[in-house]
């Protein structure tokens, strides 16, 4: 499949896509932990997780987090011209994501604003992560710097 990359023009307003899955199996998730330094026993210490409302250990959200900005990439929609990740302005966690699972994310293109220096330009995307099951799990309005084409 042919990957449609875009440049700061092709994100106007209303334009939606959605991201390729990412399967999260066990080792994905103790690497994530890992990296993260998570030390609470709900991801930690199996035994305690099993006795929490989850039943069993879930993804910390930050690890949710960092999948979305990969799925994000990985949808081909972004070129060269993207500058960075400015933040975000909201983020919910809905259900909790588990090793096993598979997530996808759709994007939306909520307000796309060129800089007043006319070099960089602002793209407010809402994001929204799903399982395979179609359970919303995370939603974040993402907002993300753009280098305009004439600058």
């Amino acid at each position: 499949m042919a990957l449609e990359i875009s440049s700061f023009e092709a994100f106007a307003p209303g334009t939606s896509f959605t991201t390729p899955s990412l399967h999260i199996d066990e080792s994905d998730a103790a690497e994530l932990i890992r990296i993260g330094g998570y030390v609470h026993p709900l991801f930690t210490d199996p035994t305690y997780a099993a006795d929490s409302v989850f039943g069993r250990s879930p993804l910390p959200g930050e690890a949710v987090l960092h999948a979305m900005g990969g799925l994000a990439e990985r949808s081909g929609r972004f070129d060269e011209s993207v500058v960075a990740l400015l933040g975000f302005d909201a983020v919910r966690f809905h259900a909790p994501a588990f090793p096993g699972d598979t997530l996808h994310m759709s994007v939306e293109v909520i307000r796309r604003e060129a800089r007043p220096n006319g070099k960089r330009g602002e793209v407010v995307m809402a994001w929204r992560c799903r399982n395979e099951r179609g359970e919303l799990l995370c939603d974040a309005t993402a907002r993300m710097l753009f280098r305009l084409p004439h600058a």
